[in-house]
């Protein structure tokens, strides 16, 4: 899209002010997927290839303020759909995390903001629920983190709280018991002192990483008994 769109009427033909005839179209030299338009034998737009065939921009077609108002609506599409599918190329977003990144790169409009995300929903390129499916697969197997710093996570993320309750019903609880039994006791190996300060210390470690109560409490009780049954192992052994 030509920078100064907003200056373009002014840089028109002044001879005919309600009525413009293409009269050239030419493929960009430089921007692949572009297209520069000439309106009453001078250049006017550097359009993007789906502007041309949206509003079919042929040679010989006229086009009046009504028609000029539509294109730079759908150049301010354009770019803004570009900008939101390099974002995406490089990892999933959430939809609030695109509706974010485009006002702050000063795409204001809601209008271009939901016909962008309308386009990118119909692509499955934004799908929300798929989204909270991932991450939670993603920060349990690799990150070991338990349901309750997930959904938080989510949340802050904008994604709607229907589909983290349904990625979070999905989690499977012995799977969760697992990864938190896994960290706990090599927190408990690591944590100096008596019993009950292992305890406190594992414990809050524990819920820092999101596990729930029950399962907390489940692991430090499984640790202390890991622990009492060594002593007991040790103690016999030295009397044999």
């Amino acid at each position: 899209m030509k920078a100064d769109m907003a200056d373009l009427r002014s840089e028109l033909p002044q001879e005919d002010q309600t009525e413009y005839e293409i009269t050239r179209v030419e493929q960009h030299l430089r921007k692949a997927g572009h297209y520069d338009i000439y309106l009453n034998g001078e250049f006017a737009y550097t359009v993007h290839e789906d502007t041309l065939v949206t509003m079919q921009l042929l040679k010989g077609r006229k086009l009046d303020a009504a028609d000029l108002a539509r294109l730079e609506q759908e150049e301010r599409i354009n770019e803004a759909m570009d900008r939101a599918l390099r974002w995406l190329a490089g990892r999933p977003h959430t939809e609030q995390e695109i509706v974010n990144k485009l006002r702050r790169a000063g795409f204001e409009q809601e209008d271009v903001i939901e016909a962008v995300t309308e386009k990118l929903r119909k692509l499955e390129l934004l799908n929300d629920r798929l989204f909270a499916e991932q991450w939670l697969e993603q920060r349990v197997r690799a990150q070991k983190k338990g349901r309750n710093l997930i959904r938080h996570e989510l949340m802050q993320k904008g994604v709607a709280k229907e589909h983290i309750d349904a990625a979070l019903n999905a989690l499977d609880d012995e799977t969760e018991y697992e990864q938190a039994l896994h960290l706990g006791l090599k927190k408990w190996r690591q944590t100096k002192g008596e019993r009950m300060v292992r305890r406190h210390k594992t414990a809050g470690y524990l819920m820092r990483r999101g596990f729930p109560a029950d399962i907390v409490r489940k692991v430090v009780n499984e640790c202390a008994e890991q622990e009492r049954n060594q002593v007991e192992s040790d103690s016999y052994e030295e009397w044999e």
